[in-house]
């Protein structure tokens, strides 16, 4: 079996374990979710399931043991037109965050919204973290340096909000919203950890590989969710959605940068489309 043919099938396995864990959390939120503590109500389903996403977890990092090292490509395919989309949405989400939290903050609906250095440096850092995604989006040959060192800012921007959203009380500590929060921006921080490798040619393309499953599946799994709780007014629109739309997006960016790796490299460069049957 050669490695392309192992990646297409980890890629279609992963994206596929993607939505059945997201549906299942979407369901256990609607049907054994108390909205007034943010806990799950009592019985079997949510251990259940949390066993199910570690076990997928496990399997998506196996890819890196999979894979032969030498057989990996040495770059990413040209950004086509899904990447693009799906990175200039993410900068704007994330941009979105500031200016929302600062709307917030300043009509007094959230009071501790910018109440900790953390909080205050996370904002500040949003603003290079969506850059990133611009560049990305709008520059198809950007500097190499500049853009590595604007994709360490979109980590710092994780490693600060992950900090942030881990002291700030809105939901309590055992909360499923934050334990999956904070799992999803860690496997966000590896997988960017990965991409900016690439333009600095220190790259390790089976651990980008599988850190971006990862990363899809817990960035899907906490974001996608909370958003429908929400939408569907069982529980409170805050400043936090905004966070939560972000997520999705970078979920959305990473699948569709994970989907033009499983095309042949002519195909890469013409189109993004991770839908073309011809490809699945």
């Amino acid at each position: 079996m050669t490695t392309k043919p192992i990646y297409q099938f980890y890629f279609r396995i992963s994206v596929l374990l993607t939505l059945l864990a997201a549906l299942g959390q979407s369901l256990l939120y609607f049907l054994s979710f108390d909205t007034a503590l943010y806990l799950y109500e009592r019985g079997p389903l949510p251990t259940i399931l949390g066993v199910c996403i570690a076990a997928a977890v496990v399997f998506m990092l196996s890819y890196i043991f999979a894979v032969k090292k030498e057989a990996a490509p040495e770059s990413l395919p040209a950004p086509g037109r899904n990447v693009t989309f799906t990175a200039a949405l993410s900068g704007f989400f994330i941009l979105a965050t500031l200016i929302l939290t600062l709307l917030y903050s300043l009509n007094g609906l959230e009071t501790d919204a910018l109440s900790s250095p953390l909080a205050v440096a996370a904002n500040v850092f949003s603003i290079p973290a969506a850059c990133y995604f611009f560049v990305t989006a709008l520059n198809p040959s950007p500097n190499p340096k500049a853009h590595a060192l604007l994709g360490c800012t979109l980590v710092i921007w994780l490693i600060l909000y992950t900090l942030s959203s881990y002291f700030h009380m809105n939901f309590s500590i055992n909360s499923p919203l934050k334990i999956y929060n904070q799992m999803a921006l860690l496997a966000a921080m590896f997988y960017f950890l990965q991409e900016v490798r690439y333009p600095l040619e220190r790259q390790r393309p089976a651990q980008h590989r599988a850190f971006g499953f990862i990363a899809m599946l817990l960035l899907a799994v906490s974001s996608l969710p909370t958003l429908l709780l929400t939408f569907a007014f069982r529980i409170s629109i805050t400043s936090d959605t905004i966070y939560y739309l972000a997520e999705l997006a970078m979920a959305f960016y990473i699948f569709t940068v994970l989907s033009s790796c499983a095309k042949p490299a002519s195909s890469a460069k013409e189109k993004n489309d991770p839908l073309t049957p011809d490809e699945f």
